[in-house]
């Protein structure tokens, strides 16, 4: 039966947060849809962590904040001791109203929220985020398609959706960020540069008897099974098999350089052609014809295959996509279009390891895929999760990492660990 509730605003957070409990032995279970259904897997004697994808980002503030409300009222009565608000380390969506929801449901007057990701370089100072020395607006971020970032100091961007006041936790303690002083709620947003800091924050939050509800990365999930005394188990996974098929749909440059530099080095690399993320019937489509013929041959040869959903023919092309609601609604159309494509690629050429960079685009996927919930089971690289998926098509491997994360290499790292697990 759970005892953690983890509410998370995408899917590839979702998941990165849940792996960072099961690889220490303690059962995840993460919903792909808040909406659906998810009654019988609250109760399931085997999960310990019920980690619950909102897919919030991108909606209305609150929009966003309906979505948490509407989390828990369906735990009502559960018997869930604790709560975890899952953040991005970019600090992209409706962390604001998502926050000030989420403690008014878990009836908690302070909150602490750890924005930081140190393994990830993601550094808060001074209430300042930063992505290694570089100010978070000053980064590729700023120019995000969707959730552009224009500030860099945490309480501002949070006070643009809450009143709620905000104060910095950093090594000269606590100071007001907000003239609300007579607010009887705030959230403590603490300064953090090494998994060190993380553990003396915890320390703090115990102290203070505030781990009953907790926001922040993935990085915090990591230290609450010391917070909480969750209990852990040994558990055995299956390793993923070559050969794999890798989608990225992610639009930071981070991944798009991922994907270039991988095809540098050899990988076979495909692009969804602007045509046919438009068409309705694909198979009659000429350039999905090619790009079956191509992943038949590549994976007869036991090789990899990357599609980018970027048309890499086209120097410097992006998504014009509009911030307006009506702009949000195409890309996610774009998503859906992207989880068609990829399940009819299943329907005629059998494989068990799916890669997802990205998101929207994992949620596209998944849907089309007939999945409602993911297990999460080990952690490649820092920020890259495996995980075991229950499809239409039977038991898959699934490999998501979001998509600003991981350097250049790290496609070639996760198919060397493939390669080496498989033997």
């Amino acid at each position: 039966m759970a005892e953690l509730l983890i509410i998370a605003d995408d899917l590839t957070g979702a998941i990165e947060t849940g792996v960072q409990l099961s690889k220490q032995g303690i059962n995840s279970r993460v919903v792909l849809d808040s909406d659906v259904e998810w009654g019988l897997i609250l109760i399931d004697k085997n999960t310990t962590v019920l980690v619950i994808n909102i897919e919030s980002r991108h909606l209305l503030p609150a929009e966003a904040a309906d979505k948490v409300s509407q989390v828990f009222n369906k735990i009502k009565g559960s018997g869930i001791k604790w709560f975890y608000k899952k953040t991005d380390s970019t600090l992209r969506g409706n962390i604001g109203a998502e926050l000030e929801t989420f403690m008014k449901s878990a009836n908690q007057q302070t909150l602490p929220f750890v924005t930081a990701h140190p393994k990830l370089l993601r550094f808060t100072r001074k209430g300042f985020q930063y992505i290694g020395e570089t100010l978070l607006h000053q980064t590729d971020f700023a120019n995000d398609p969707l959730e552009p970032i224009k500030s860099s100091f945490v309480p501002d961007i949070l006070k643009k959706q809450t009143a709620v006041r905000v104060c910095v936790s950093g090594t000269e303690g606590i100071s007001d960020s907000s003239s609300l002083h007579t607010h009887p709620k705030k959230i403590i947003v603490f300064d953090c540069e090494s998994e060190e800091d993380l553990k003396i924050i915890g320390k703090y939050v115990l102290q203070n008897n505030w781990q009953k509800a907790m926001a922040g990365t993935a990085a915090m999930v990591e230290i609450l099974p010391q917070i909480l005394q969750l209990k852990s188990s040994k558990v055995n996974y299956e390793n993923p098999n070559s050969p794999m098929l890798l989608i990225n749909g992610s639009l930071n440059n981070s991944s798009l350089q991922q994907v270039l530099y991988a095809n540098k080095k050899g990988m076979v690399t495909l692009s969804f052609k602007q045509n046919l993320l438009k068409v309705s019937n694909i198979k009659s489509n000429s350039d999905y014809k090619q790009i079956i013929k191509t992943i038949k041959e590549k994976f007869g040869a036991g090789q990899d295959v990357i599609i980018n959903t970027i048309d890499l023919d086209i120097p410097d092309q992006k998504y014009n996509f509009s911030l307006d609601n009506s702009g949000k609604g195409h890309f996610k159309s774009v998503s859906k279009q992207i989880g068609l494509i990829v399940s009819n690629i299943l329907e005629e050429i059998p494989f068990s390891t799916l890669g997802v960079f990205g998101g929207d685009t994992l949620n596209g996927i998944m849907n089309l895929l007939g999945c409602d919930s993911i297990e999460p089971e080990s952690e490649i690289y820092t920020g890259v999760a495996l995980s075991s998926v229950y499809t239409k098509f039977g038991k898959m491997h699934l490999i998501t990492k979001p998509g600003g994360y991981g350097k250049k290499d790290v496609i070639l790292k996760i198919l060397s660990h493939i390669k080496k697990q498989s033997k």
